[in-house]
C-alpha cells in the first residue's frame, strides 16, 4: 500500500488503459509516492470482470476486454524468436470455449506461461484486460504484463460454466472465431455488390481491412506465374533465386539444394456491376483448383502444359461465393486497395436470389 500526492487526474485513454474506468490518474515530476504502513491492509479488490463472450470477440479486435471461460486445452510449453530483436521467448496457448460455443486461444508469455501448466486443463479461467488481435482474418487473445488471470474465480459465471461444460461440451461442435466464415447473419449482412464495394473504396484508410462478401463470377485467371519455387525452410515462403543448380534464399541467408513449389493466384472476379482483380493465396488456390502445388509443379517439370492450363481452365468462368479482405497499401508511392481471398464456396442461389430480392425491395421504396 501507499501514499500517492501530487498526481493528475484526467480522462482515460481508452487505448492503453484496460481497467474500463472513465479516468485515470497520471503521475508529475513532483508527484509524490511512500509506502503506508500507519493503516490496515487493504484487502486485494475481488476480481471484477466486464465479461465479453468468446463469440463476441470479432467486434473487438485492437481493444483489451475481460472473459470467462473453460481451459478446454493446454498447449506445450514452446520458444519462439522475436523478429525485431532475435531474443529467445516463452509462450504457451489457451484455448478457451465458453458458453456460445466458440473457441479462442489465449497465449501466454513469459513467466505467465510457465505458471500456468497442463494441470489447469477444464478449469475456468477469469481473464482481465487481454488484448484482441487479428491476424489472416483469425482472432486470438494475448495476455499483456497488466493482464490479470485468476484460475476457478469465485462467482456465478464460473460455477454456471461448470454446470455447461460438464452436461454439454461432449455434444457442442466448437467453432473457431474468423473472419472468414460466410454462414448465418454474416452472408447476408456483409453481401456487397463488387462494383459499390470498389467505388466505395472499401478497406481505404482501415488498419484491418474490410471484409466482406461477393457472389462473382471468375471471368479471367494468369496461369503463368502462378507458381513459384519457393525456400520451404520451415515454412519460408521466400522465392529462391537459382544459382548453380542451387537455390539461394535471401531471407534465410541459405543456400539450399532443394526448393518447395509456392501457389499463389491472381484472378478477376466479375458481377453485373463491375470487375476486381483479387489475390487468392496457397491454402484456398488448392481449394479452388483441386491440385496441389507440387502436383501443378510436377506437370510443368514433365511439360505437360495442356494438362497444366486445363486446371485453370476448369474454374474459369464459374461463380462462387468469396470471403475477401480489402486492404490499402502503397507500392512505389501510391495507393492501391488489395482485395485478398478469404475463403471461398460454391453458390447458395436460393440465400443469394433471397437477399438481392430483399436488396430490390428497399430500393423501390426509395
Amino acid at each position: 500500500m501507499y501514499y500517492i500526492s501530487g498526481g493528475t487526474v484526467k480522462q482515460a485513454s481508452k487505448r492503453y488503459n484496460t481497467t474500463g474506468h472513465d479516468y485515470e490518474l497520471t503521475m508529475r515530476s513532483d508527484t509524490e509516492i511512500c509506502p503506508c504502513v500507519d493503516r490496515e491492509r487493504i484487502e486485494e479488490p475481488r476480481l471484477n470482470l466486464n465479461v465479453v463472450p468468446l463469440a463476441m470477440v470479432s467486434s473487438r479486435a485492437g481493444q483489451c476486454i475481460d472473459v470467462i471461460a473453460i481451459i478446454d486445452q493446454v498447449s506445450d510449453l514452446q520458444q519462439v524468436t522475436q523478429r525485431s530483436t532475435g531474443a529467445l521467448l516463452e509462450k504457451r496457448d489457451l484455448h478457451l470455449i465458453d458458453e456460445s460455443g466458440a473457441v479462442v486461444v489465449l497465449t501466454l508469455w513469459g513467466e505467465q506461461a510457465r505458471s500456468h501448466n497442463l494441470d489447469l486443463q477444464h478449469q475456468a479461467v477469469g481473464i482481465k484486460g487481454a488484448s484482441v488481435r487479428e491476424f489472416n482474418g483469425s482472432y486470438s487473445l494475448s495476455a499483456l504484463s497488466s493482464t490479470r488471470i485468476e484460475i476457478n474465480p469465485d462467482c456465478d459465471e464460473s460455477k454456471a460454466l461448470y454446470v455447461w461444460y460438464r452436461e454439454k461440451r461432449p455434444s457442442i461442435d466448437v467453432k473457431r472465431i474468423t473472419v472468414t466464415s460466410m454462414g448465418g447473419d454474416s452472408y447476408a449482412r456483409d453481401l456487397r455488390l463488387i462494383g459499390i464495394a470498389d467505388n466505395a473504396k472499401l478497406g481505404r484508410n482501415e488498419d484491418k481491412g474490410a471484409y466482406f462478401n461477393v457472389t462473382a463470377m471468375i471471368s479471367s485467371m494468369k496461369a503463368d506465374g502462378a507458381l513459384y519455387k519457393s525456400c520451404g525452410t520451415n515454412g519460408c515462403k521466400k522465392k529462391v533465386v537459382e544459382m548453380d543448380n542451387q537455390y539461394r534464399c535471401e531471407k534465410c541467408n541459405l543456400t539450399l539444394d532443394s526448393f518447395k513449389y509456392v501457389l499463389l493466384l491472381s484472378m478477376e472476379l466479375s458481377d453485373f456491376s463491375g470487375c476486381h482483380w483479387v489475390t487468392v493465396f496457397e491454402e484456398k488456390a488448392v481449394k479452388l483448383l483441386g491440385k496441389t502445388a507440387e502436383e501443378l509443379g510436377k506437370l510443368v517439370e514433365d511439360n505437360r502444359l495442356d494438362e497444366y492450363n486445363d486446371v485453370f481452365s476448369a474454374v474459369r468462368f464459374r461463380e462462387y461465393t468469396f470471403r475477401i479482405r480489402a486492404k490499402s497499401e502503397f507500392y512505389n508511392d501510391a495507393e492501391r486497395i488489395k482485395w485478398s481471398v478469404l475463403e471461398l464456396n460454391n453458390v447458395d442461389y436460393n440465400k443469394y436470389v433471397e437477399e438481392l430480392s430483399k436488396a430490390l425491395k428497399v430500393v423501390e421504396q426509395l
